[in-house]
């Protein structure tokens, strides 16, 4: 996504990103285009990766203000960090950033503090049973994915987040709530009602469902997405 200096919102934004600042006639800059293309396709819906084009380095608002000395310059941003990380781009001597290593600088940002495990059927229960919208996703392995690390990123003051992975000793607890099919994202509700996520496991598509969620929380007290809004209904 490129953005220009009449975007305000960037100078504010303190959520989860990659942000590079960049000059058209530089050298460098010109090569970091395409790993940076690409490592933003691999990367959507779990890291936005921004690009700000900039006059030279006291192009106004952006560059001046965030301090940018040369091009291109990439930050990486954590929710609620006004500082960003300054990922170090390579001299002309040194090899250039790939795809893969702007990817892995991306999912460092990533934190699964905002994502529930349950160590007993006792502490699972209780969770689920608390007041607030929480939203689980049952999934084969133990290991959290990068996108529920992201989305409870981005919406755990809104939401609650958990991953359960489906064994043994998770099946009497998933069977009590009707949760068949691996993998599968549902949504409980304070009022006790089971939203089932019915798309595909896609972030962007994912993120939009929440978003209805938190709207429908705001408005009505707790309800999830309206019928024909991507929500299957039933009760707990």
């Amino acid at each position: 996504m490129h953005l220009n200096s009449g975007c305000a919102r960037l100078a504010a934004a303190a959520v989860l990103m990659a942000r590079k600042f960049f000059v058209d006639i530089d050298g460098h800059c010109k090569e970091l285009a395409e790993p940076y293309a690409k490592a933003a396709a691999e990367m959507q819906g779990v890291v936005p990766f921004l690009s700000v084009r900039c006059k030279h380095v006291d192009d106004p608002p952006f560059c001046a203000r965030f301090n940018i000395k040369r091009f291109p310059t990439i930050h990486m941003y954590k929710p609620g960090e006004r500082q960003p990380q300054r990922l170090h781009i390579p001299t002309a001597h040194e090899e250039r950033l790939s795809a893969r290593q702007l990817r892995d600088a991306a999912l460092g940002l990533l934190t699964e503090e905002h994502v529930k495990h349950f160590h007993s059927q006792a502490d699972a229960l209780a969770w689920l049973e608390a007041p607030g919208t929480k939203v689980v996703l049952v999934w084969p392995q133990a290991r959290v994915t990068p996108w529920l690390k992201s989305l409870s990123q981005r919406f755990n003051k809104e939401l609650r987040f958990a991953q359960v992975q489906r064994t043994e000793d998770s099946e009497a607890l998933l069977d009590h709530y009707g949760i068949a099919q691996v993998p599968a994202l549902v949504a409980l509700t304070s009022e006790h009602r089971k939203l089932e996520y019915p798309g595909p496991l896609e972030p962007l598509q994912i993120q939009e469902w929440l978003l209805r969620l938190i709207a429908a929380d705001r408005s009505s007290g707790g309800a999830g997405p309206e019928d024909g809004e991507g929500a299957a209904e039933g009760e707990l």
